[in-house]
């Protein structure tokens, strides 16, 4: 009888080798960012909880006196604009033993979910959608000695630097704005803006350039007051007039498509 780490090896090939199809015969070729990238969502999920210690791999949470033993994952998913999920890889997120000094996470298993991804698809040209947890240098980092592009949730109170060059410097280029007039039943409007070449030193020391685009969307429902909400994204492509919208709308928000089909798909 094989061992689990053999089953998962084989599930991880079978699996992957099935997406490698779909790209090798360009069936995918069509729902590309800007004609060129793939887009990969990585995301953490929980698996497994139990009230007892189920393995020596368990990660371990005590709230209110009560500890709790759970199993989660960090999937890589391939993302459509059309709302398809195609899962790539898995990483599992578990402590090397039954005391760790520190215990295994999302950040780490990042790092090793990256390796594995690059190693399986060296070539392929890759768009990462992720979480405001990967927003730091180490994500900017690897993205570039991978060859990668990124777009990363950005909130309000992530690396203040940068927000504070976007706050500074956006009102001053004026001209890096986008409209998109209300349509459609909901009078949909969009706005757009952005600012290129935001310098940005992580904590190593290291340097990197990136960019901040914005999307202010609002919706004006029947005999409803208009509702707007703030979509923030950092990211190293360089923004324009033309890709600023499916930057956002075919890239950045596509992260929805992970959790209601990949995670929790309908039924």
């Amino acid at each position: 009888m094989p061992g689990w780490p053999s089953i998962r090896s084989t599930l991880t090939r079978i699996v992957t080798g099935m997406v490698e199809t779909l790209i090798r015969r360009k069936v995918l070729y069509p729902q590309r960012l800007l004609g060129q990238y793939y887009l990969v969502v990585v995301d953490g999920t929980g698996v497994l909880t139990y009230a007892e210690r189920h393995c020596a791999q368990c990660l371990t949470r005590t709230q209110h006196g009560q500890t709790t033993y759970y199993h989660p994952v960090l999937e890589a998913k391939l993302v459509t604009a059309s709302g398809w999920a195609f899962s790539l890889l898995t990483e599992f997120i578990e402590n090397p033993g039954e005391h760790p000094t520190k215990q295994d996470c999302e950040l780490k298993a990042f790092y090793r979910l990256a390796a594995r991804l690059k190693q399986r698809f060296p070539h392929l040209p890759l768009c990462l959608l992720l979480d405001g947890l990967f927003a730091g240098g180490p994500t900017f980092g690897l993205c570039a000695d991978y060859g990668w592009q990124y777009l990363i949730v950005l909130q309000d109170a992530d690396l203040p630097s940068v927000e504070g060059e976007f706050r500074a410097l956006a009102p001053l280029t004026p001209t890096d704005q986008v409209h998109r007039p209300p349509s459609g039943p909901f009078k949909l409007q969009q706005d757009f803006r952005w600012v290129n070449a935001i310098a940005y030193v992580d904590s190593t020391q290291r340097e990197h350039t990136v960019a901040v685009l914005e999307c202010l969307e609002t919706r004006q429902a029947p005999q409803a007051a208009p509702q707007t909400t703030r979509f923030k994204w950092i990211t190293n492509f360089v923004i324009n007039r033309q890709n600023a919208s499916p930057l956002a709308n075919q890239g950045g928000r596509l992260r929805w498509v992970i959790e209601n089909e990949g995670f929790n798909p309908r039924q």
